[in-house]
């Protein structure tokens, strides 16, 4: 055996030569160091406290996972053995048992291989990250915008969103890690002055530099931290402007649009040991920058490249992982990029504000067949808010994402008890093309109500009744399943106890066999007593007795 680690070593050797010296300029390169076990650690599974924060832990303990030999932090005695050699470390990896290094010295290499501690040593791979799309401004819309949510009503509404704010969930107590290139403009902004007033950001960190500076190099990560977080009432609302965020640096923007897939690790890691409760990362990642690394479609089949494996890990530990599908519908490579390949990743794809496919989402399947996207929400021509309370229009899956994670906090406020896979199917089954998915909107765009019925029970069968109301004494909005296609003549007609009607709604034309409608704020209309409400198809009419309870 021994003879054939040494041979190993030789031929790494010569490989190694070759790659670093294909490098510029012999410029330090970044590798993995892979070791053999966890040997000589202090940490031990049964003090769980020791590794992971409280909250982590409890975050556990609800959802019944079990500490593993990933959670053990990598060995303090090995790290020390690597050091020796004077290499630079740049992070170290319990999920991967893996050590990121820095040298250009192939003989160092080698060296470091040769440690009985060391399974392998393989390249940090950089990787392309998609274009980001031109912003349009738009000034001072506070004065023209009488929606409560501003110029985000449009994207939220898309997916029933004020149904779950209505009902007095905004993300309280749901932790969001945001993963992005930089958030210029959120410390000091007036349009994020809210989330620091209500300290609803628990913490920052700038991977790459090993800092607390974030809010630099890039303003993409504020217009997606506004997606979520903004509470600008008549300005701009965002889908979760209640909940708590991390706010983590993890993509190098200084060069060539290359990202460092150990960034993005250790970022997921440190979310996992806060015990977050979902990542957004907008950001896709393909081919990678160096034609001598460069990865292919097969190998975006969930299981290979490093970032997808990280998300699908974060995965495991409880947390929902929203990830955008990509910007490359529209290239010639046109697939969706890693990690929204992975298995048990929310991969979020796009769509215009009339509903449509925006045609620079990427598209599935992956390499192994599966369908993705999983979901689509309004990237298209999306809201966001600037750090000086304007409000920009912009383009991409990286909006699209944060939308879906505000969504997912907000649904998962409200039921707590439910899994982080739980919850991401109850959107894809809410969604608007749920019974025939496909390979640009996955399921299509989810309805936050209906995933909100189907998480307490309902399972979507259609009733043998053309509809069902709810609730029943209503106070304030008043809720439908219509278990039939809206066509472009069906009405929904309410009378009161005399037979005269007071109401007719025509609600929005749908081919789908199970239809949620809302009538918002129901007794404006009313007076407290007895009404009733008829639903008109194509092919049926059925009528039901209401109560209205003003409050």
């Amino acid at each position: 055996m021994l003879y054939l680690k040494q041979f190993f070593i030789l031929l790494f050797f010569f490989q190694i030569s070759e790659y670093v010296f294909g490098q510029d300029e012999m410029l330090p390169q970044t590798y993995w160091v892979y070791l053999t076990d966890k040997q000589h650690s202090e940490y031990s599974l049964d003090r769980p406290h020791e590794f992971l924060s409280t909250r982590s832990i409890e975050k556990r303990k609800r959802f019944n996972i079990p500490m593993s030999y990933s959670d053990l932090p990598v060995s303090e005695f090995y790290i020390g053995q690597i050091k020796e050699t004077g290499v630079k470390i740049i992070t170290a990896s319990r999920w991967l048992n893996a050590i990121s290094i820095q040298s250009s010295d192939p003989e160092i290499l080698a060296s470091i291989l040769s440690l009985n501690c060391v399974s392998k040593i393989e390249p940090v791979r950089k990787m392309k990250r998609q274009t980001e799309m031109p912003m349009l401004s738009i000034e001072n819309l506070k004065t023209t915008e009488t929606n409560y949510y501003g110029l985000a009503g449009n994207q939220f509404g898309m997916i029933e969103g004020p149904f779950l704010h209505e009902n007095g969930y905004t993300g309280n107590d749901m932790v969001i890690a945001v993963f992005d290139a930089g958030f210029i403009g959120v410390d000091t902004g007036v349009g994020f002055s809210s989330v620091w007033e209500k300290e609803q950001i628990l913490g920052y960190w700038n991977f790459p530099d090993d800092n607390d500076s974030v809010f630099i190099s890039s303003y993409h990560g504020a217009n997606v931290f506004s997606i979520m977080a903004a509470d600008v009432p008549g300005v701009y609302v965002g889908a979760a402007p209640d909940a708590k965020y991390y706010l983590f640096r993890t993509e190098i923007v200084d060069s060539e649009y290359v990202a460092e897939e150990h960034f993005w690790l250790a970022g997921a890691e440190q979310a996992d040991f806060l015990g977050v409760d979902i990542i957004n990362s907008s950001l896709s990642y393909t081919t990678f920058d160096n034609p001598d690394e460069s990865h292919t479609y097969s190998d975006l089949d969930g299981n290979t490249t490093v970032i997808t494996k990280a998300a699908d890990m974060a995965a495991s530990k409880g947390i929902l992982v929203c990830t955008a599908a990509g910007n490359y519908g529209s290239d010639s490579w046109h697939y969706i990029g890693a990690p929204a390949d992975g298995d048990s990743v929310f991969a979020i794809g796009s769509v215009d504000g009339d509903r449509q496919y925006s045609s620079f989402s990427s598209v599935g399947p992956t390499a192994d067949g599966r369908i993705k996207p999983d979901i689509a929400t309004q990237g298209g021509n999306a809201a966001v808010l600037s750090s000086e309370g304007y409000v920009s229009i912009g383009s991409g899956t990286s909006y699209a994402s944060p939308l879906a994670a505000g969504a997912s906090a907000i649904l998962w406020q409200a039921h707590p008890d439910k899994t982080n896979m739980e919850i991401m199917q109850a959107l894809k089954q809410s969604a608007s093309i749920a019974k025939t998915p496909n390979n640009k909107l996955g399921w299509g765009i989810p309805n936050l109500f209906l995933a909100d019925l189907f998480l307490k029970g309902f399972d979507g069968q259609q009733n043998d009744e053309l509809f069902t109301v709810f609730p029943n004494p209503v106070q304030t909005n008043l809720y439908l399943i219509v278990y039939d296609k809206i066509t472009a003549d069906a009405t929904i007609e309410i009378f009161d106890i005399s037979g005269k009607k007071i109401l007719v709604v025509q609600p929005e034309y749908s081919d789908t066999q199970i239809n949620p409608i809302i009538i918002q704020n129901f007794p404006q209309y009313t007076a407290s007593g007895i009404y009733f409400i008829r639903v008109n198809t194509n092919s049926k009419s059925k009528t039901l007795e209401i109560l209205v309870a003003n409050p």
